[in-house]
């Protein structure tokens, strides 16, 4: 599967407001702890198939969210 890395904050409330407005558009977005308990990320997805990542990703692009990848998850 894939996923999107949108944005990543100090507060969990900013997170979750940017995690709102991705799943507006619509797009599948969630709130994650990184891995050193500092930032919480914003990630779209996951995605079955690299076009619906790409799919995505143009809605993203679209509505100014600059900067996102695609990554496959293992």
């Amino acid at each position: 599967s894939f996923q999107i890395a949108i944005a990543a904050f100090r507060t969990e409330r900013r997170a979750q407001e940017v995690a709102a407005e991705v799943m507006a558009l619509p797009v599948p977005a969630s709130v994650r702890m990184d891995t050193t308990g500092t930032w919480f990320r914003v990630i779209a997805g996951p995605f079955s198939t690299r076009a619906a990542a790409d799919q995505a990703l143009e809605s993203l692009s679209s509505a100014g969210y600059a900067g996102v990848r695609v990554a496959q998850v293992p």
